[in-house]
């Protein structure tokens, strides 16, 4: 009697797992069927606006509810148009709400360690002698951002060193370079920026001019064109 007892306990527990599995795969499967069903749905609304495998994203971006972010073969980023549009006053924001966090996340960051240069360079020689040709580009962080870092410079003094490192790397090793972490330097102003961090591309284009432009680095002739910590030196 008692085996018979622990018998039909034994089934009872098996019974009461297998139908927790079974209800928990199908619950998941149900979420992942609709996650799916909706990624298809967005796509198809994509190519049926317009007809080809290649949207005219002006048209299409943010309708009905979607956000989508596109990205090019070549990596180029095409925001979703709540994002592209965003009011100045936002942008603005979000760049002022970054000071009172963390800012670059450099709180910490103090001086350049010498193995992390040194790998950056051994991986430049690398791509090299890979026959790609390197060019550096350091795009800008939004004024409000930037001047907050001017304003606190012991505190983001390896932030600082970092751009000056690679302004002499380049020249040292003849590469092209564009840009500047500081704005000012690069020619934006707020207009230009996303958020805090985020260049639009009528603000990329202003320091750089695209890789099939690139030509060999020369030294910025006006010293405008530096970073303010650089310009103080």
């Amino acid at each position: 009697m008692k085996r018979k007892l622990n018998r039909r306990f034994f089934l009872v527990i098996v019974l009461a797992v297998c139908m927790t599995l079974a209800l928990t795969a199908g619950i998941c499967y149900e979420m992942f069927r609709t996650q799916v069903m909706e990624d298809l749905a967005a796509c198809a609304h994509l190519l049926a606006s317009e007809g080809t495998v290649l949207p005219r994203e002006e048209d299409v971006l943010g309708q009905d509810g979607l956000r989508v972010t596109l990205i090019g073969p070549d990596g180029s980023v095409l925001y979703a148009v709540g994002t592209r549009e965003r009011p100045q006053e936002d942008v603005d924001a979000t760049a002022t709400a970054a000071i009172s966090a963390s800012l670059l996340n450099c709180e910490d960051f103090y001086e350049l360690d010498e193995e992390k240069c040194r790998l950056f360079d051994e991986f430049i020689q690398y791509m090299q002698r890979k026959g790609s040709e390197v060019i550096l580009v350091l795009t800008p962080y939004h004024p409000i951002v930037y001047d907050e870092v001017m304003e606190q410079q012991e505190r983001y003094s390896g932030f600082l060193a970092v751009e000056p490192w690679l302004r002499r790397y380049a020249d040292e090793h003849g590469l092209a370079l564009y840009g500047s972490y500081d704005p000012d330097a690069a020619g934006c102003t707020s207009a230009d920026f996303f958020d805090g961090w985020h260049v639009r591309d009528e603000g990329i284009r202003k320091f750089f001019p695209g890789v099939d432009e690139c030509t060999a680095y020369t030294a910025p002739a006006d010293a405008a064109q530096l970073p303010r910590q650089m310009q103080e030196e």
